[in-house]
């Protein structure tokens, strides 16, 4: 409990990791917390060889407040990342919904991808940071050649989650 009372965590809590989820307040559990500081610091430390950023995986339980974490990280990312934008990837219909709708909870507005080429229009009409989108989508918009800034984290995502997929 004293660590969590150090003027720092606490600022932090209250800015980035406490949240209303459809009128429901809710904060950070410590394993959420933890990851999100483990992220930022990845997303803020780049490769000095290759520019690019390390990236990893969080392994959640059911239940275990994914989405929060989604959200409390995307919030952090669209303020403090400079042209940050948010892409999340899921492999079935009813979790992209209901990440969309915990995301419309928390007040940040996701467009959802209804298509390969929907994918590609959402991304370059700069109208919205967070995208979501099932994992099909990605392989149409990499088989278009869509070329971009955001085409190659397009098919670095389509890399990883078909590794992922056949592991």
């Amino acid at each position: 409990m004293v660590s969590l009372y150090s003027p720092e965590r606490l600022l932090k809590f209250v800015r980035w990791f406490t949240l209303y989820d459809a009128n429901v307040k809710k904060i950070a559990r410590y394993q959420q917390f933890f990851a999100v500081q483990a992220i930022i610091r990845t997303i803020e430390t780049d490769d000095v060889i290759t520019g690019n950023r390390q990236s990893g995986v969080i392994w959640h339980t059911q239940v275990s407040g994914k989405s929060l974490t989604m959200v409390m990280l995307a919030r952090y990312i669209l303020e403090k990342v400079r042209r940050g934008k948010v892409i999340l990837v899921t492999d079935r219909t009813e979790l992209d919904r209901q990440i969309e709708q915990i995301f419309s909870h928390a007040c940040l507005k996701p467009a959802g991808a209804t298509s390969g080429k929907n994918l590609i229009d959402v991304i370059n009409s700069g109208k919205t940071d967070i995208v979501t989108a099932i994992i099909n989508k990605y392989n149409t918009a990499e088989n278009r050649g869509y070329e971009n800034p955001e085409s190659r984290c397009v098919r670095a995502v389509l890399r990883r989650c078909q590794v992922y997929a056949q592991a």
